[in-house]
């Protein structure tokens, strides 16, 4: 996951965590960056997993502009942001869905992560959406998102403060 835009670069589904997963999701990811940002060089935030640290892994990194850091080993800071995310999939889609097999996880998947890049705007973006900040290259203006967001909610108000419901006027 890109920490700035908070879109998910690359996933996978396997029966076992393994550092051959690890490659293949981190695979993906350097793919997605390269396609819309050629000379990137990125850090790639890890934790302490033996997933995230062996052979495969390193080997990838090798010929990578990529820096791998443990999170509260060599940056101070954690993985929160990615665990945050993890915690939205299992709340958000996975608890709420019957998945019956690993294809109709997959499913679940694709289309949670459709939905969190590119059709749900974020506070924390200005209102954009993580593809339209990673891939548009939009810029979130928080001064002008915070004006229009108290506008919106004055209006909202409003609104329903002229709703007949009766739960609504007191």
């Amino acid at each position: 996951m890109d920490n700035y835009s908070r879109k998910v670069l690359g996933w996978s589904v396997s029966d076992r965590i393994s550092g051959r997963g690890s490659v293949k999701v981190i695979e993906q990811a350097i793919q997605t960056a390269r396609k819309y940002h050629p000379d990137f060089i990125s850090y790639l935030v890890v934790d302490g997993g033996s997933e995230n640290h062996n052979s495969k892994v390193d080997s990838l990194l090798t010929n990578q502009p990529i820096i791998k850091l443990t999170a509260q080993k060599d940056i101070a800071s954690s993985n929160s942001m990615i665990e945050a995310k993890n915690k939205l999939i299992k709340y958000n889609c996975l608890y709420k869905k019957d998945i019956p097999d690993k294809e109709a996880l997959i499913q679940a998947l694709a289309g949670f992560f459709e939905e969190e890049n590119a059709k749900r705007p974020l506070h924390s973006l200005a209102g954009f959406t993580p593809d339209e900040v990673y891939i548009e290259g939009k810029n979130p203006d928080t001064v002008n998102f915070k004006e229009d967001y108290r506008i919106a909610r004055e209006k909202r108000i409003a609104i329903n403060k002229n709703d007949p419901c009766r739960l609504c006027v007191q």
